[in-house]
């Protein structure tokens, strides 16, 4: 009876051990996306957005209208976000835009708008792995790792996210010339 009683004690614990990893198994809910008064916008067009853990996230596939390209590899598991290019290999921006009108808020800022699924696609961003997340069978990256591609700004007043595309060797060029006048600094402190 002895050996019952710690056989069963045994497998209730490995069990009770086993679940918490099972649980974070692909397509499990593991948190909320919320609804959220803030805008998000590419070059002053608006796109799909939720706030996820306080911070904006986007809807990848929805990016290929923004000048994207968004690449699934079914073999690998991946989703890459790249800007699409025109025929001479530079940036191209959409001849034309989404008609996207973000709806009207119908529950309060902060609520729960949709589950967040875990997901085993690895997403990456200019090549950058980014961390992502699965809303509805779509892929949900935050709309800050967009920032290789231009410059991402927040403003409080009119609750947006903007982010404006730039040339990507302007944006290299930028970031070298902040890199080397913070060393500037550096030195002369």
């Amino acid at each position: 009876m002895k050996r019952l009683f710690t056989a069963a004690l045994s497998a209730a614990l490995l069990l009770s051990l086993a679940l918490p990893s099972s649980a974070a198994g692909t397509g499990l809910a593991v948190d909320w996306a919320l609804y959220t008064d803030i805008t998000a916008q590419i070059n002053g067009h608006p796109l799909r957005s939720y706030n996820v853990n306080g911070s904006t996230a986007v809807v990848a596939e929805d990016l290929r209208g923004y000048g994207f390209q968004v690449l699934w590899d079914a073999e690998d598991r991946t989703l890459s976000v790249e800007r699409a290019a025109d025929s001479t290999g530079c940036p191209a921006l959409p001849a034309s835009w989404p008609d996207y009108t973000p709806p009207a808020l119908t529950q309060p800022v902060g609520t729960r708008a949709q589950p967040i699924l875990s997901t085993d696609i690895d997403t990456y961003v200019a090549g950058q792995y980014v961390r992502s997340c699965n809303i509805g069978g779509e892929t949900l990256i935050w709309f800050s790792d967009l920032a290789p591609y231009g410059a991402v700004a927040f403003d409080e007043d009119s609750r947006t996210a903007e982010l404006t595309l730039g040339d990507p060797m302007q944006i290299q060029l930028d970031d070298l010339i902040q890199r080397m006048e913070d060393v500037k600094e550096l030195i002369n402190v």
